[in-house]
């Protein structure tokens, strides 16, 4: 009897170590053969790319500068009588037809009067570019040459060809006044006089210096981005 009470006694103590010993083992069992949670989770983790650890995730690159914007010249579509109101009024017609077409920048017509000569207006340097792309002027100082491209209208495409009418432009060869400009743009009948261009490549008139013209005709003008 005092011997049976001695191994119960021991199976008690000695049973929870046991089952400790058998927990533990399992566990690490768990651990080290790849495929428990714990491990599958820090494989994950570890395998996600990021900015921080050299991932192959990267921000994007910053744009690079855009090109500016190519300055214009261009013929207006519309014509007008030789009244056109002055040098300021013609300006304003080249300003909204180019707005009309969605060409940005400041424009100013090529014009001339008593006070002041075609070639004096205009405070851009250059290059101009016609609508359609192609060079015109490479500098202002070309502005007393023929122009290497025809001049079209602000809506770009085919040649504008103003045919007999030209474009009123005041003005000589070389950028300057005639005397010949309608009464200063604001006379529009037939005894009136104005000198005008033809626009067209390669011709040392395009600009001025062509027959004059009466001034209830209708002409067109030729407008310069600033």
């Amino acid at each position: 009897m005092l011997r049976r009470a001695s191994l119960t006694v021991l199976f008690v103590v000695l049973l929870p170590a046991t089952v400790h010993a058998f927990d533990h083992h399992h566990h690490s069992s768990g651990h080290s053969g790849g495929g428990g949670c714990s491990s599958s989770s820090s494989r994950s983790s570890s395998s996600s790319p990021s900015i921080s650890d050299g991932g192959s995730v990267r921000p994007a690159p910053a744009p690079t500068a855009a090109a500016p914007d190519q300055k214009r010249v261009f013929v207006t579509s519309t014509t007008y009588s030789g009244a056109v109101g002055g040098l300021d009024a013609a300006d304003q017609y080249c300003q909204s037809s180019a707005s009309a077409a969605g060409l940005p920048g400041i424009y100013r017509a090529w014009l001339s009067d008593g006070t002041e000569n075609a070639i004096d207006r205009i405070t851009g340097d250059g290059p101009w570019y016609t609508t359609g792309g192609g060079v015109a002027f490479d500098s202002k100082l070309d502005l007393r040459g023929p122009p290497r491209s025809s001049l079209l209208s602000e809506h770009g495409g085919s040649s504008v060809d103003p045919g007999m009418s030209g474009a009123w432009t005041g003005t000589d060869a070389d950028g300057l006044a005639t005397g010949e400009d309608c009464e200063g743009w604001t006379n529009a009948t037939a005894d009136a006089l104005a000198t005008t261009g033809t626009a067209h490549a390669f011709d040392p008139w395009w600009g001025g210096g062509d027959s004059p013209l009466s001034c209830n005709a209708k002409a067109a003008l030729i407008c310069f981005q600033q």
